[in-house]
């Protein structure tokens, strides 16, 4: 057990490319609360990864896909983090790789309402522009493990890598693998997401059926 005394009070291991996987641990004693985001796991992580383009945020450029990841945990647990900071509780925030670039936009977003708020981030990716750094000094702790390529992985990284090392056919070539890469993940992404709303609409005709019989 990772904290001693603590338990864990919801959990959702299922991600969409903007919802994310998540649990919240609290220990009554210590009046700690604690709101884990586990990084990449599955495809609809990596779409959220690869959607990269930078979105307009506190006058600064942030990853779009894990701002949007940020802003829906926002409405799923902030009001519960609120109730919980308002009881006492410090309230913690720990991610790992994407869990924790989502996990820096959810408590910056989360500042206002909880102000002693903290984040850890463990790998942190590159998601922020300089503009953003002085909003994240007061609430962002970010460990680096030695040579951990995802903290130094942006965008511009690759495009710079690829054109430094490719020749010029090789760069096409790549970008276009990439270019198909990346359709392949969006198109499982929209199947999985297809099966997910099928499951959902059987089990809500099998419930309101289940009600019927019952009213007869």
């Amino acid at each position: 057990q990772a904290v001693p005394g603590a338990r864990v009070v919801l959990a959702e291991t299922a991600s969409g490319t903007i919802e994310r996987a998540h649990s919240l641990v609290c220990d009554r004693h210590s009046m700690l609360a604690y709101l884990i985001l586990p990084g990449t796991s599955s495809v609809s992580d990596f779409v959220t990864d690869f959607n990269a383009e930078g979105e307009e945020v506190e006058g600064g450029l942030a990853h779009r896909g894990m701002l949007k990841s940020a802003q829906w945990l926002q409405k799923e647990i902030g009001p519960i983090l609120l109730h919980l900071h308002q009881r006492g509780y410090q309230v913690t925030v720990v991610g790992h790789s994407l869990g924790a670039g989502v996990g820096a936009f959810f408590s910056l977003l989360m500042r206002p309402q909880i102000s002693s708020i903290q984040c850890f981030g463990l790998g942190t990716p590159a998601c922020i522009d300089e503009r953003l750094i002085p909003a994240f000094l007061d609430i962002m702790v970010s460990v680096v493990n030695r040579d951990d390529m995802v903290p130094r992985l942006t965008v511009r990284s690759v495009e710079h890598l690829v054109h430094t090392v490719l020749c010029p056919g090789q760069v096409a070539k790549t970008k276009a693998w990439m270019a198909e890469d990346l359709q392949a993940i969006k198109d499982v992404e929209r199947v999985v997401e297809l099966r997910r709303r099928q499951t959902g609409a059987r089990q809500q005709t099998q419930g309101t059926q289940s009600d019927e019989s019952k009213v007869e």
